[in-house]
């Protein structure tokens, strides 16, 4: 259970960081940072 919550984690997070990029007009994240 503990791995799947970590799972989820990151993918919000993750997905939390391609939100903010878009709102501060840049690049998608691809790959790199």
């Amino acid at each position: 259970m503990g791995t799947f919550l970590l799972a989820l984690l990151v993918v919000v997070l993750l997905m939390a960081g391609m939100s903010i990029g878009v709102i501060f007009g840049r690049k998608p994240i691809s790959g790199t940072c």
